[in-house]
């Protein structure tokens, strides 16, 4: 139920901070025009704000609460203004004088009722002139935001959607000497709108309470026209810096899935600004561009076949449907742009190996307990409780090392199953802030490992350490060459084996007899006759017991037990031939190599 985890509605809401949201919307007369295939812009645009409202979880507290608002864990408070006429008054851009349960009074209210109230009321008192704002957005200023009617415990954000110009004046370009007939659309000579005297006030106010400001355009049609450009440069103006972060030009029908759906998703723009990451190292599940790092993040999981198309037009589904970012807009498409490790990165040669697409987890579809604990890949926890998918949760030491993305270890004192501190982060600031660890780019992606720290163990210490070599010639615990954390990776070197979990060198791995000959104390020999360096497996017999019964090896009381070299030929008759210390002896049945 709702009272359980009041994000269950909407599963991108489980990352919203508390909020406090006015809409502040557009009441012009070409509002009242058709857009694509809803009749009339303006109601279409409050039924969608009324569908999304019933989603969203609310505190439940109506307006009067103002500033003693107690309920958090991610909840909304809202107030809708509506803005057109010049020298409006607060009776005429918002209901007044509600009673408890009807509507908000322009103030903050997470009553449901009353959010309904305020709906219906713009609805019936559509505006229909204009596009004058300042008296809108002062209101906002004087009222919704004062410290007395919304605390500072929760986020202060207003939304305004407009779909033209502001008619606002621009005193700047008239108090110059041009008079304002000359002065096209209120703009400068260099048609740029700038916003003093009234309107500077309103920002400064809104600024002094931590507002933060998003402009949203709001167009009839797909493609962009010259009159959503000139709306866009009358807007941004009034948008919190960088304007470009705040600042959404949408079609109609985009509104749902760009904006209000995803209103607590970092990867969006609203998201990016209200809910920086919990920590360095969860990020968005659209960010991440490979199995390990999106399976890694409890709130995503990888799924395929990756994606072949996207709701947004300016979507790449290699991107996870994320757009190209600015800094390289116009200069390279999506087919020129990457994820990797939770960065966009483009570039003539660059090429996309996503195979697959990170998206919220399904664990996320269970609201309640019950639900989650049915699903052996989920878990309930956290507080607010939620249901998450399992990441290295295993009860089993060989189902923790055997990890399908490598990312978990096994601890034999405790007997857990953990996330591996170095290999289980894929952001390098994350990386490089833990004193354990160390960024390489030595391999595409770059990863996360242990930095090694073999030097100045002791020899039993070393030789039980996978990511340690100990050589017995010189007596010094070395950092082994093999720091691949998963088997795939391992195995393309020829030089190392992935057993037991961990990737290590391979024994007696050596190419030429003098370094082989060298490692005889680490049980190697060289077969001149395969002429390659191979473990000389009867050395590790210690008793003549063993050694006996291995058909390889011969007891020697001076050596204990050695490889007998001339058995190792089995069938073959030339090579025997040709060893001076073994012969082919025909006299056994079957024939054998023998001293």
């Amino acid at each position: 139920s709702d009272a359980t985890n009041p994000h269950c509605a909407i599963p991108s809401m489980a990352q919203c901070p508390d909020l406090d949201v006015a809409f502040v919307i557009d009441g012009s007369g070409s509002m009242w025009r058709s857009f694509g295939r809803h009749a009339h812009g303006y109601t279409a645009l409050l039924e969608m704000l009324r569908d999304w409202v019933k989603t969203i979880p609310l505190t439940g507290e109506d307006h009067t609460v103002k500033a003693a608002s107690t309920v958090t864990g991610g909840t909304f408070r809202i107030t809708f203004i509506q803005f057109s006429k010049a020298n409006a008054s607060p009776a005429e851009d918002h209901p007044t004088n509600c009673a408890v349960g009807q509507c908000t009074d322009g103030l903050l209210s997470g009553d449901l009722q009353e959010l309904m109230g305020d709906i219906d009321w713009h609805e019936a008192n559509y505006q229909r002139q204009w596009t004058y704002i300042h008296d809108a957005l002062q209101d906002v200023a004087d009222n919704t935001f004062l410290p007395a009617n919304s605390p500072s415990h929760r986020k202060h954000v207003v939304v305004i959607i407009a779909d033209g110009g502001l008619t606002d004046i621009d005193g700047d370009a008239c108090s110059s000497g041009t008079s304002c007939g000359q002065c096209p659309f209120g703009c400068d000579q260099n048609w740029q709108p700038t916003y003093p005297g009234m309107l500077d006030d309103a920002q400064q106010q809104l600024r002094q309470e931590d507002v933060i400001v998003f402009g949203v355009v709001m167009r009839r049609f797909t493609q962009q026209t010259y009159q959503d450009d000139y709306a866009e440069l009358r807007l941004k103006p009034l948008v919190t810096d960088p304007k470009d972060d705040h600042f959404l030009n949408l079609q109609l029908d985009e509104i749902p899935s760009q904006l209000l759906n995803v209103f607590c998703d970092p990867s969006s723009p609203i998201g990016r600004s209200l809910i920086p990451p919990v920590d360095s190292t969860h990020f968005p599940c659209a960010t991440w561009g490979f199995q390990d790092e999106c399976n890694a993040d409890k709130y995503c999981e990888w799924k395929q076949p990756k994606l072949s198309t996207c709701d947004s037009p300016t979507g790449c589904p290699t991107l996870n449907c994320q757009a190209v970012p600015s800094q390289y807009a116009g200069m390279y498409q999506c087919e020129n742009c990457k994820l990797q490790r939770a960065t966009i990165i483009c570039g003539a040669g660059v090429v996309s190996a996503i195979d697959g697409t990170c998206a919220a987890t399904h664990c996320k579809e269970c609201c309640e307990k019950d639900c989650c604990d049915q699903d052996p890949a989920c878990m309930w926890s956290g507080t607010p409780a939620e249901c998450t998918r399992k990441v290295c949760e295993y009860t089993d030491q060989t189902d923790c090392e055997g990890d399908v993305d490598s990312l978990c270890e096994w601890d034999d004192n405790t007997k857990d199953c953990s996330k591996k501190p170095c290999e289980a982060v894929f952001v390098q600031d994350a990386c490089l802030n833990k004193t354990e660890c160390m960024w390489d780019t030595g391999v595409d992606p770059p990863v996360c490992k242990q930095i090694p720290t073999c030097d100045g163990k002791t020899q039993a210490d070393c030789v039980a350490d996978p990511k340690c070599v100990y050589n017995c010639t010189s007596d010094v615990c070395r950092d082994s060459k093999c720091q691949y954390t998963t088997s795939a990776t391992c195995s393309v070197d020829s030089s190392c084996e992935w057993a037991n979990g961990a990737c290590t060198e391979k024994p007696c791995h050596y190419t030429t007899q003098q370094p082989c000959d060298a490692a005889g104390c680490d049980n190697c020999r060289w077969n001149t006759n395969s002429q390659e360096c191979e473990e000389d497996k009867c050395k590790l017999h210690d008793n003549q017991s063993d050694c006996d019964q291995d058909p390889l090896c011969v007891w020697d009381g001076m050596t204990p037990c050695v490889t007998d070299y001339c058995p190792s030929y089995g069938n073959d008759l030339v090579g025997c031939d040709h060893d001076p210390r073994c012969h082919w002896n025909t006299s056994t049945t079957p024939a054998s190599c023998q001293p």
